[in-house]
């Protein structure tokens, strides 16, 4: 995790928090908006986007450890993948590259055009992530089993209403 000196040396140093021109004149004119408009001081103001960084560095950082642990586990596993799992991940993962794609506006065909690559060149790249994410939802999967972990009706609902949404459906 982050120290708080480290946050606070982040943050003084403007290197890795204050977007480059011209985001950060954008984010610039919000804040004097919040200022014009409600009676905050710039004090108040800064404190509350400095305790907003950090919080967004203390869970950036948390998940980085966590996806290093899943990881570390599922690496560590000796088990036989069965092919056609790896085969289905990596076409997901075709799948999901095709909706960013798509989202952005961008022909998928003038994707691969400007990449000089086929879908199957992009699948046979990716057969290890593959096999690696195919691992770390198995190595979950057992974790959870073992543990007897399983999510609430009201969390599928939530989750299913959230992919729902971004789905635009």
């Amino acid at each position: 995790e982050y120290s708080p000196d480290q946050i606070a040396a982040d943050i003084n140093n403007h290197s890795s928090i204050i977007p480059p021109f011209p985001l950060g004149l954008l984010i610039h004119a919000q804040a004097r908006a919040v200022l014009n408009n409600y009676d905050v001081s710039a004090d108040i103001l800064e404190q509350s986007i400095r305790e907003g960084i950090i919080i967004e560095k203390e869970a950036q950082e948390r998940e980085r450890i966590r996806m290093a642990i899943i990881e570390a586990v599922a690496k560590e596993t000796k088990a036989e993948i069965p092919e056609v799992l790896v085969n289905l991940e990596t076409q997901r993962m075709v799948e999901e590259l095709k909706q960013s794609v798509k989202a952005m506006g961008i022909d998928f065909a003038a994707y691969l055009s400007s990449a000089k690559k086929s879908e199957e060149e992009l699948e046979k790249e990716w057969r290890e992530a593959a096999l690696a994410r195919v691992k770390t939802a198995l190595t979950l999967r057992e974790i959870a089993r073992k543990e007897n972990i399983s999510p609430s009706d009201e969390e599928v609902q939530l989750t299913a209403k959230r992919v729902t949404a971004e789905l635009g459906m």
